[in-house]
Order: structure tokens, then sequence, then C-alpha cells
């Protein structure tokens, strides 16, 4: 009487597939059993309890990589604490990103409308900057504050390397703990806030580039930030170009002329 099971059977008591079962033998969380003369693998309750607690282990969202180290530490509710500890903090960014999604969906719902859909949710940065600009951002440009805003979601939408992102926060709340400094930001962004609605070969770019370069106190600004960054970490190449031509993406053809003609008088002056 045959008291061993074949690998068909276990996994039809586990509910998985034999390809399962292989796979563990495979990544070493299951010892080879013994095998029938034609080469069958059989299996005994010991088998069977182990394949039941990596099964039980693969419910909590532990990798297999995990259950091996777990499995074979002698040290194991040590390590096994260590692990869940480090799920649970996985678990819990995921939660709170799920919450996120749920309201925004919400708050398209509310609106009955689906034009947003393709748009970035209200920007966790972006959030931030507005609380350093505090009272003052309800003189800011509405221009100005939706090219902000674009930035942000630059930055925030993807995962660039090295924390570019709280660089950039940094850079932000140093300029914001600089009132004089802020305020001359805030006079420049006046300007690209009027560029934004001229045809890319308005004769008025010209001008403006070239009061620009007359104003001291516009260079001075430019020069302070120029500054600041310039301690920032740069981004390596391809991710530098990229991160420029994404925000080439959120201004006008007047904006980047304006850019362009600014920074060829300035490298000249």
């Amino acid at each position: 009487m045959r008291n061993l099971l074949q690998i068909g059977e276990v996994a039809q008591l586990l509910g998985v597939t034999t390809k399962t079962i292989r796979h563990y033998h495979k990544v070493g969380l299951l010892h080879e059993p013994e095998r029938t003369e034609s080469g069958y693998r059989l299996y005994d309750a010991q088998d069977l309890l182990r394949l039941k607690q990596i099964r039980h282990m693969q419910a909590f969202g532990l990798s297999l990589k995990h259950i091996k180290i777990i499995l074979g530490d002698t040290l194991r509710e040590h390590t096994l604490r260590e692990i869940l500890q480090g799920l649970d903090a996985e678990l819990a960014d995921q939660v709170r990103m799920l919450e996120t999604r749920r309201a925004r969906i919400r708050a398209l719902l509310d609106e009955e409308t689906f034009a947003k859909i393709d748009q970035p949710a209200t920007l966790e940065s972006f959030e931030i900057v507005k609380d350093l600009v505090g009272e003052r951002l309800a003189t800011v440009n509405p221009v100005m504050l939706e090219m902000e805003k674009q930035l942000w979601t630059v930055i925030d939408e993807f995962d660039w390397p090295a924390d570019y992102r709280e660089h950039m926060l940094q850079a932000a709340r140093e300029i914001a703990a600089n009132p004089d400094l802020y305020e001359r930001i805030f006079a420049f962004n006046e300007i690209l806030a009027t560029l934004s609605g001229l045809p890319e070969d308005a004769p008025e770019i010209d001008r403006m580039v070239e009061e620009c370069l007359q104003n001291q106190d516009l260079q001075n600004v430019l020069t302070a930030a120029n500054a600041l960054l310039a301690h920032m970490p740069r981004l390596a190449d391809p991710f530098a170009a990229m991160f420029g031509n994404l925000m080439l993406t959120n201004i006008s053809p007047a904006q980047q002329r304006f850019f362009q003609q600014l920074s060829t008088g300035m490298r000249s002056s």
C-alpha cells in the first residue's frame, strides 16, 4: 500500500499547479524527495507541511526569497519580525497610494467630468511649495502658478535618481527663507506670465530680453538662483536632457525663445 503522494496529488491538496511545486524545488525551497523507479517524486507528511508553510507565508505577501531566508534561519523569529516589519511598511505605503487614488476617482465622479483623467492628481511637492509661499499665493499670477504646478508635476510624476525631488524642495525652502530673493523671483515671474500670451515671433520678446539684461536686480535674481542650484547634485545624462525636454513641453514657444536669448545674452555679457 502506497503512503506517499505524487506531485499531482500534492498539488490537488494544496490547490496549486504541479508547475508551482516544481518551481519551489528549483529555487531551493523544497528539498528533492525520494522518487519511484519510474522517476516520479514522492512526498511525505513533512513535505506537505513545508509546502503549506510556504503557501501561508506567500498569502502574507512575502516573496519566495524572503520565505527561503526565514525557513532556513536558525534565528527565524527575529528574521521573520524584521521582514514582516518591512512588509508592513510597504503595505502602509500601498494603502496610502490606494486611498489617494480612490479620493481622486471620487472627485472625478463628483465633478461628473472625465476630462482630467489623464492628468496627475494634486502633487505633494506642489502643495509643500504652496505652503511655503503662504499668503503671497493669492497675488501670484495664475499663469505662473500653473507653470509652477507643471514643474512639480515633472518632478513628482517620475522617479528621478539621487533624491532629486528632495534637493529641489530644499532649494524652494531656501528661496522662501530669503524674502529679498523671493520677491524678485515673483517680479521675474510676471515677465514670464506676460510672455505666455505672445506669439513666438513677437518683437516684444527682443525688448524684454534686453530690459532683463540691463536690469541689475533681475540679473542678481538669476545669479542667485543659479548659485543655489549649483550646490544641488546634478542629474546625469540622459536624465538631465530628458528633464530639460520635459520642462520645455510646459512653456510656450515665446517663453522658450525668451530663455534662449536671455541665456545667450548672459553668457556674452
